[in-house]
């Protein structure tokens, strides 16, 4: 809830404090006045310069303003003394103001670019650390944090600073500034995300950097982003701010406010439901709240409550989700929005004034039954002990309240108000479990009367005049002796009446008051910097602290949200904030309930996560200090529709026991009561709520219920209830012998009903069962036995279902995955509407039967429309509702149904019903619509419409509508139309009947072709009887009985048919027989065929020997095989027929049959078809690699040389072989035809060393080794060679030389050719004018290899002038023939 004060006037600027309730506005006359939360101006404030203000800055936890002037003068304004101190260093307007994180630091920079950083003290006074000089304006100023740096709080981390040129420096308070980078544009946003130690810039053209931060202030740009195009590029228009962890929020040009996930780069848009079209002026976010605030220019303010849930994508985890939490107008455009006060207070600044909106509070308190609730801002309602209200208004705007016995406390910060009440008056009749009871007996009273006697037009039976206190404290308590007034590091005692009677002081190092609780005893204080306090107040006298303690550091909690103690001291219950990841001050309420333990110096803590979250409420019961109750949040919220529509809250109520034995022990949980508020307090056997006002229910806020383990109990004695209360403990703990040795107080038979329920929740059906004996209840401890051997999940359900527990039902059966069970319950107990849903959603085999007995009921109800459409969802409408609308003699209402509905069972039993009375046109019409064709049929020939019937039928397709017909012609002897019907209805025997019958023989066969084997045999037999073989055998080979179809055959002598429709599976002794009636016949060919089909190999070679007859595909394709060794060897045996007669490819394919890939080769081989033999190799060769071997060998036999295909072929092959020896045989027959044919051993050689490469991959070392040598020394003279010939160009005494060692190696001609080692040698000495030596070389060269051809080798034409010289040249004409005959070496 928020209340609104307005601050008349025109302002330049306003800033509301970050931690307390004032707010400083500047005027335009160069004034600057402060203001509390409530719009009243301090008088005291005296804040005046002879110029404009230009901006206002709070410290952060101190009352100090800094204020920046126009003419470049910077002040510090200290409320605590009243005092504005000042420093002149500037000399131009102040453009940035900016306090350091530890609040030590100011540093603010001018137009002119001058940077000063000052140290501030805690009364203000400012001295000059260091000044920097930039160049141009300066427009932010950003602080690293002093996490990352690992600083000490005392010190102050570097800053960055930006232009407006765009220029980023990093800078300290010692002196040093450096540029760390240069941005091309100017900067609007200049952000810093710590956890990442990342820069985060908005430039004015709307892109978005990242830059990664060194220690030493270095920006490394790490990505860059488009915001958006669509919008006008107006700096002055964007506003950038952070609105969570690593989560932007960004107004631009007045657009809905965008949401930038920066880390996991997604973004949506916020929209303001009804005012779309409004222009956004400016945003603010709470890190306090996690509340983000629009300022539009309609005067709206809008409020989004952040709230973070778990996402299905484990490396996301939380993401945040936005819902409108509320909207204010604050009268005007919105230039400017701020939080305040711990974001308490938010202010909004339009043209003419200032809305400053408190978040109101509404404060409840409860001591022992009495309980104080809040109603207005000046108003509170005392419920003392359960009798009439006692409505109170105050002198103040309530910021606070505590309650004791007789007394309660009011303040605003300023002021506190004590008032006495008296706790007497006439009872109040309260909300119990299920019905209404008081909750204290009405009681006649003498303090009643006398209060009651004097009027009082408050309403309050007794009025005590209030004693008011000035105090600022917002930490105050009080009980039945004293007044606790903390503030700072210390708690004031005083008594009612304002006069102090003690106090309890502590060290600053301690923290200051964060919360204050007491209770009968005992006051609890908690610090800022996360202490307990526990002090004793329970002789009456002020006592001084007992306990002092920090909450464990390991816990990493950020500060304490509120702490209470039990009503001995002994435990302390806490709930704490905790940091966001990756957000260095944005907090979120701990999901935990924490439980500090006293004597054990211990805390344990219970995850409240699966429990509608964190705790929103927690209260030790008054009396018992082993109980504790919470309340969590829930997800209760606005919807962003209407924010006055609240959404499904998932709130819960849990109870716990706490013990330090134990710990903390769960051992109740559920939904809170519709309608409320907040838990308040709990005084066993009540809780205490508030309910959500109204202003009609103004005088019935507080509601006392029953827990949920004491319901019925609520008037029980304290023996009873302390019984209880220890049975509850026990019983959760698992202490079962102390849990029984509670009950022995318990008498009542209410209260074992009541323990009986207990039990059921904790799952103890044993001693449930021990309850229902005691209760009396024969029945249950006898189901609840039968089922104990099915797990205690059903008993539990058995239990339950005895005691009408609805949820612990439920529960056990899905536990147990029994559903049928909560199906049976609810109809039992005739909750119709549960029990379908259950069917429906959890146990539909039962829907049927379900919605048939909910038809059941409905019937005997009388509700015969609702018991008709349950017959139709059960599956019983054909004959329920005729038997349920004939039974009420309503035939009309049937028929009118039955023409309605599209169920043709329905239509059906009508037709019948209508048949039944003689009505057969109804009786056709509706079977008609039913689509009961056999029915029409039926009374067509009934009438005689025999025509009729058959066009029905046909057109239907309907074969027992043919078949009646059939029956009906047969009935009146007409045979023919009988048989044919009978044959259209697929119903053929009884026609075969009536044909054997009447001897209509030219009907047999065809009829017997369309039947069973049965029928065929029976009709082949009756065909054998009249001595009709040729048909007999006919039927007996389609029936199967081939043997006896031979038989008939042969006798009769007509066998043709018969042998061309032989089955498969033929007995070879029938084939065998049939063979040597063909020899008989000489007919060779057909008996091969059989004998083949036999398998009668040795037969069939024999015959075809005796006869010459020849092979075919087809002959041999029709005898069936297997993949059984027999018929293996049987292909083997035909395939090498073929090969007797040449039939080379019959051959191959039968080889293949058997799995003889390489005698089919071998077949192949013989054919010489090239194509198949290369076909084959590939298909086969990896199933044996001889396949390939011997592929290559025949490719070899071919003229391969002129082929290349057969080239790559036999290498491929050879390759895949892995046959490597014959593979390097194969290069080396390659070299040798490059040195015959061409005489090019430069190819030679280049195929040698291919070969060497192969041999390589031989795998037997010594094999190799042998072949490798050889192949080395062959590579090696013909390299010489080779070599030899290409220095003849240049060097022709190195090639004589080499030619002469090439000739006197052994065997070299082995390698390489003599004559080409001579013909080199004769060309390059010809060629060089050597004629003698060259004649001597090749006189040599015809001795060493008698018989050549020289000219083989040689030039004829140097040859004939070798032969032709005479000393000096050739042919004595030397120089003509050296000019005619010139050649040069290659």
């Amino acid at each position: 809830m928020w209340y609104d004060q307005t601050i008349e006037g025109e302002y330049s600027a306003i800033a509301p404090h970050p931690a307390f309730p004032l707010i400083a506005a500047a005027t335009k006359d160069g004034r600057v006045e402060l203001f509390d939360d409530d719009g009243r101006k301090n008088e005291k404030a005296d804040i005046t310069r002879p110029t404009n203000v230009l901006g206002l800055k709070w410290h952060f936890a101190k009352k100090l303003l800094a204020i920046s002037w126009a003419h470049g003068t910077v002040t510090v304004w200290c409320d605590y003394e009243s005092v504005l101190r000042e420093g002149n260093v500037h000399q131009a307007a102040i453009s940035v103001m900016e306090w350091s994180p530890a609040g030590n630091r100011l540093v603010t920079g001018d137009e002119d670019g001058d940077v000063v950083v000052w140290k501030v003290d805690q009364r203000g006074r400012l001295t000059v650390l260091c000044q920097y000089r930039l160049s141009n304006r300066v427009t932010h100023c950003l602080f690293r944090g002093s996490e990352e740096l690992d600083m000490k709080p005392q010190f102050s981390p570097p800053f960055f600073l930006a232009t407006s040129t765009g220029s980023i420096h990093y800078a300290d308070d010692m002196g040093h500034c450096t540029e760390s980078n240069q941005m091309e544009t100017p900067i609007a946003a200049l952000l810093m995300l710590e956890h990442k130690d990342i820069v985060v810039i908005v430039t004015s053209t709307l892109l978005l950097y990242q830059f990664v931060l060194t220690p030493d202030g270095k920006l490394t740009q790490e990505s860059e982003m488009k915001l958006s195009s669509a919008v006008k590029r107006d700096t002055k228009s964007i506003s950038a701010i952070w609105a969570g962890p690593a989560t932007l929020a960004l107004s631009i040009g007045g657009q809905p406010i965008w949401i930038w996930d920066i880390e996991n780069e997604e973004n949506y848009v916020l929209n303001i439901p009804g005012i779309e079209k409004a222009r956004i002026n400016c945003i603010a976010f709470s890190n306090h709240k996690n509340m983000l605030v629009a300022g539009t220019d309609s005067g709206q303010v809008v409020i989004w409550k952040g709230r973070f849930v778990q996402t299905d994508d484990d490396e996301r985890g939380r993401t945040q989700v936005w819902e409108l939490h509320s909207k204010a107008n604050a009268g005007g455009g919105v230039k400017d929005v701020s939080w305040g006060a711990q974001s308490r207070l938010l202010t909004a600044q339009n043209k003419s004034a200032v809305k400053i909106l408190t978040e109101q509070v509404m404060h409840k308190r409860l001591w022992g039954r009495n309980a104080a609730v809040q109603v207005e801002q000046s108003k509170v309602i005392i419920y003392p002990g359960g009798k009439q209200p006692i409505v109170r208004p105050v002198e103040l705007k309530i910021k606070g309240l505590a309650l004791a016995r007789n007394h309660f406390a009011v303040w605003n910060g300023t002021w506190l108000e004590i008032q006495e009440y008296s706790d007497s008056g006439p009872p109040l009749v309260t909300q119990t479990s299920g019905s209404e009871s008081a909750i204290g007996p009405p009681e006649d009273r003498l303090d009643w009367f006398l209060a009651a006697w004097k009027e009082n037009p408050i309403g309050s039976p007794l009025s005590i005049p209030a004693a008011s206190i000035n105090t600022q404290s917002m930490h105050i308590t009080i009980d039945d002796m004293f007044l606790y007034i903390a503030l700072g590091f210390r708690v004031d005692i005083c008594n009612h009446q304002g006069i102090a009677k003690g106090s309890v002081t502590w060290q600053d190092t301690e923290g200051e008051v964060a919360g204050v609780e007491c209770v009968a005893g005992w006051l609890c204080v908690s610090t800022t910097k996360k202490y307990f306090k526990l002090i004793s107040t329970g002789n009456g006298v002020p006592a001084k602290q007992v306990f002092s303690k920090r909450v464990d550091p390991k816990l990493d909690l950020h500060s304490i949200i509120s702490a209470k103690p039990n009503s001995k001291g002994t435990f302390i219950s806490f709930s704490a904030n905790s940091l966001l990841p990756g957000a260095s001050q944005l907090c979120q309420n701990d999901s935990k309930i924490y439980v500090y333990d006293i004597e054990l110096d211990a805390t344990v803590s219970f995850d409240l996560t699966s429990y509608g979250g964190p705790p929103v409420a927690h209260w030790w019961d008054w009396e018992d200090p082993r109980i504790l109750v919470c309340q969590t949040e829930g997800q209760g919220g606005c919807s962003e529709e209407d924010p006055t529509i609240t959404t499904v809250d998932t709130s819960q109520i849990l109870s716990f026991f706490v013990t330090s034995a134990h710990g903390i022990t769960r051992y109740s949980a559920h939904a809170p009561p519709a309608g409320i508020d907040t838990l308040v307090g709990v005084y066993m056997p009540f809780q205490y709520y508030v309910r959500r006002s109204s202003p009609e229910e103004s005088q019935e806020l507080l509601l006392s219920v029953p827990a949920k383990d004491l319901e019925g109990l609520e008037n029980t004695d304290i023996a009873t209830l302390k019984s209880m209360l220890d049975f509850s403990f026990h019983l959760s703990t698992g202490n079962i012998n102390e849990s029984l040795k509670s009950l022995k107080h318990v008498r009542n038979p209410s209260t074992w009903t009541t323990l009986a329920k207990l039990c059921i929740k904790t799952r103890r059906p044993d001693i449930a069962a021990l309850c229902f004996a005691n209760m009396g209840n024969a029945s249950a401890v006898s189901e609840m036995e039968g089922v104990a051997d099915q797990g205690d999940a059903v008993a539990v359900a058995v239990g339950a279902f005895f005691l009408g527990m609805e949820a612990e039902i439920e529960d056990a059966c899905r536990e147990c995955g029994r559903w049928e069970l909560v199906n049976r319950f609810h109809q039992a107990r005739n909750n119709w509407e549960k029990a379908l849903q259950v069917a429906a959603s959890k146990d539909r085999i039962h829907l049927k039967s379900t919605f048939y007995n909910f038809a059941r009921w409905l019937e005997e109800s009388g509700d015969q429309s609702g018991a008709v459409a349950a017959y139709e969802k059960s599956g019983c409408e054909s004959f329920e509702i005729p038997r349920l609308l004939l039974s009420n003699h309503d035939a009309q209402e049937l028929e009118k149904y039955i023409s309605n509905n599209n169920s043709k069972a329905l239509k059906k039993w009508w037709a019948q019903y209508c048949e039944s009375n003689s009505d057969l046109q109804t009786a056709m019409q509706y079977y008609e619509m039913a689509g009961d064709t056999l029915s029409v049929a039926r009374i067509c020939c009934l009438v005689g419409q025999v025509e009729k019937a058959i066009d029905i039928a046909q057109k239907a397709n309907s074969k027992a509508a043919l078949y009646h017909i059939a029956q009906h012609y047969e009935a009146e002897h007409k045979i023919s139309e009988a048989i044919n019907m009978y044959r259209q209805s697929s119903y053929v025997r009884p026609a075969i009947r009536l044909a054997k019958e009447n001897k209509l023989t030219t009907h047999l066969t065809s009829l017997a072709l369309q039947s069973s084997p049965e029928c065929l045999l029976d009709v082949a037999r009756y065909f054998e009887a009249q001595g009709m073989g040729d048909r007999a055998a006919v039927l007996y080979m389609k029936a199967g009985a081939v043997a006896k179809a031979v038989d008939i055959g042969l006798q009769f002598g007509d066998i043709e048919d018969l042998v061309r429709n032989l089955p498969p599976d033929t007995d070879p002794a029938i084939l065998q027989r049939l063979s040597a009636h063909y020899t008989a016949q000489n007919n060779p060919a057909e008996a091969l065929h059989l004998l083949l089909l036999a398998k009668r190999v040795d037969e069939a070679l024999a015959l075809i020997e005796q006869h010459s007859i020849p092979l075919t595909e087809e002959l041999i394709d029709a005898i069936p095989v297997t993949d059984s060794e027999a018929d293996k060897r049987l292909l083997c045996q035909i395939a090498g027929v073929c090969m007797m007669q040449e039939k080379w490819a019959l051959a191959c394919k039968k080889y293949t049959q058997a799995g003889e890939r390489l005698k089919a080769m071998q077949a192949l081989l013989k054919s010489g078809d090239t194509e198949k033999i290369i076909f084959f190799a590939n298909v086969s060769g990896a199933r044996d690699r001889q396949i390939y071997v011997l592929a290559s060998n025949y490719l070899q036999t071919l003229a391969w040389r002129s082929n290349a295909s057969y080239l790559k072929h036999i290498i491929t092959f050879y390759t895949k072989a892995r046959a490597w020896e014959s593979l390097a045989s194969f290069y080396e027959s390659c070299a040798a035809v490059e040195v015959d044919e061409f005489q090019n051993y430069e190819k030679a050689l280049g195929a040698m060393r291919e070969a060497a490469k192969v041999i390589e991959k031989i795998k037997e070392p010594e094999r190799k080794v042998g072949i490798l040598h050889q192949m080395e020394n062959k590579i090696a003279l013909m390299s010489r060679f080779v070599a030899a010939r290409e220095t003849a160009k240049t060097d022709t005494i190195t090639t004589f030389q080499i030619c002469e060692e090439l000739l006197q190696t052994p065997n070299i001609d082995h390698t390489i050719r003599l004559g080409d080692i001579y013909a080199l040698l004769i060309e390059l000495h010809f060629a060089n004018g050597y004629y003698p030596q060259a004649q001597d070389l090749l006189a040599r060269m015809q001795s060493s290899i008698p018989g050549m051809n020289v000219g083989y080798y040689l030039d004829e034409r140097i040859v004939d002038a070798l032969r032709g010289t005479s000393g000096g040249g050739p042919g004595g004409a030397g120089d003509h023939v050296e000019e005619d005959i010139s050649v040069s070496p290659e």
